[in-house]
């Protein structure tokens, strides 16, 4: 369940999920009962999209990589993972 305090910002989720999808998209999600029907978003590095954010794709793809998973065509090398 989500929740939250009188004297903060934040609404603190229990549950989310980050992944990479076979084209290389980062997908962020929850399961969190009071968010799971509508917290659902892409990012990606392909600069012509609507959904291209490179800072927040290059610090979800190191966390991804960080963890062992693989996000395809995505080179921490050439796209600024080393940062």
């Amino acid at each position: 369940m989500a929740r939250t305090k009188a004297n903060v910002k934040y609404v603190e989720l229990e549950r989310v999920q980050i992944w990479a999808d076979a084209n290389g998209d980062i997908h962020l999600s929850s399961d969190d009962p009071d968010a799971k029907d509508f917290l659902h978003t892409t990012i990606n590095n392909k600069p012509t999209s609507k959904r291209y954010h490179p800072t927040m794709y290059r610090q979800f793809a190191r966390l991804l990589t960080m963890h062992g998973k693989v996000i395809p065509g995505w080179d921490a090398g050439v796209d600024g993972g080393g940062e």
